[in-house]
């Protein structure tokens, strides 16, 4: 929606134009010099309305912004399928045999932790991320739900 000054003016030069109207007793050239006048008067403010709008600040809802996706929210995801296949220690990779009821618990444990949402750090930031990497930063974490998805998708702000 862009700001048109044009219309403003001929908003507000109507509005002035139905009291001209009004005076019965105004002869047609004075009506005709009245709404020159008006018009001029109604760009005068226009102008000044149009400015104070153009340079007005928004200020979004924090519920209402899509936050920042965490820059480590996988890093849990890639660690436990790592876990999966192989076992680290002492900086030497070395294979390891896990049977299949081991590889599911890891496996499930995965999918719970894989939900995406958004985790409020203590320093209230938010962050779009995965519930094992809210876990691992100690936030709390709220997940994506199509109501969340609605709301972040909005948008609104107000004015400052």
């Amino acid at each position: 929606m862009a700001l048109e000054l044009k219309r403003l003016i001929r908003n507000l030069a109507n509005l002035k134009h139905k009291q001209t109207m009004k005076n019965k007793f105004l002869k047609t050239k004075p009506k005709i010099q009245e709404m020159k006048q008006n018009v001029e008067k109604a760009e005068e403010e226009a102008t000044a309305y149009h400015d104070y709008v153009k340079r007005a600040e928004v200020g979004m809802d924090p519920t209402g912004i899509i936050p920042p996706m965490e820059k480590d929210s996988f890093k849990p995801l890639v660690n436990t399928i790592i876990g999966l296949f192989e076992n680290t220690s002492g900086g030497v990779t070395n294979p390891v045999y896990r049977t299949a009821q081991q590889k599911e618990a890891l496996a499930n444990q995965l999918q719970s932790q894989l939900d995406i949402g958004i985790a409020v750090t203590n320093g209230g930031q938010r962050y779009l991320t995965t519930r094992a990497r809210a876990s691992e930063l100690g936030a709390t974490f709220t997940e994506m739900s199509s109501t969340l998805a609605n709301v972040l998708g909005r948008g609104k702000g107000t004015i400052k």
